[in-house]
């Protein structure tokens, strides 16, 4: 038996009216999707592959022991992040006790975490971190066990992450 055409339509025209009225709303073209995926570990750190809308976006090194993270992205910039921070005048960063002592490096907000450039004045220090560090952001200042891997080692593997993921070797 059909269905005759004038009954069919009040279900489209009901689907039409939810949609205008906004109890059905219809994926968003704009809408960002992230996706995070654990590509190995080196020390206390996971290595992490992260992606929006399907591009990979950078490779991470998550410290497991402390909120610190080490990332490279698709502009091939390696930076450090922490959890943001409530604090008044310029943003700054700090990572104590590395072999090069104390270094300064300013920072950014996107309200979630505060993040720093690591530049080829402080990369030799970063690199030849053992152990533990402290990385301070304004009133906060956690301890980071990076496990028995040095920090280059660390850094290593998220380089090549980024490079895998963007079809470089």
């Amino acid at each position: 038996m059909t269905i005759p055409l004038l009954q069919a339509r009040p279900v489209r025209g009901l689907w039409t009216a939810a949609v205008a009225c906004g109890l059905v709303v219809p994926p968003s073209p704009a809408a960002t999707q992230y996706r995070r995926a654990q590509q190995g570990q080196k020390g206390a750190a996971q290595i992490l592959r992260n992606s929006a809308n399907r591009r990979f976006n950078r490779c991470a090194a998550r410290i497991s022991a402390g909120p610190m993270r080490i990332s490279r992205g698709r502009s091939h910039v390696d930076t450090i992040s922490t959890p943001a921070v409530a604090a008044a005048g310029p943003l700054m960063l700090r990572l104590v006790d590395t072999p090069g002592g104390t270094l300064r490096l300013d920072a950014i907000t996107n309200g979630q975490r505060v993040s720093a450039r690591i530049d080829g004045r402080s990369i030799g220090p970063v690199l030849r971190i053992r152990g533990r560090t402290k990385l301070e952001a304004a009133n906060r200042r956690p301890t980071d066990a990076l496990g028995n891997a040095p920090m280059q080692d660390i850094l290593v593997e998220v380089e090549n992450g980024a490079h895998c993921a963007m079809g470089r070797r």
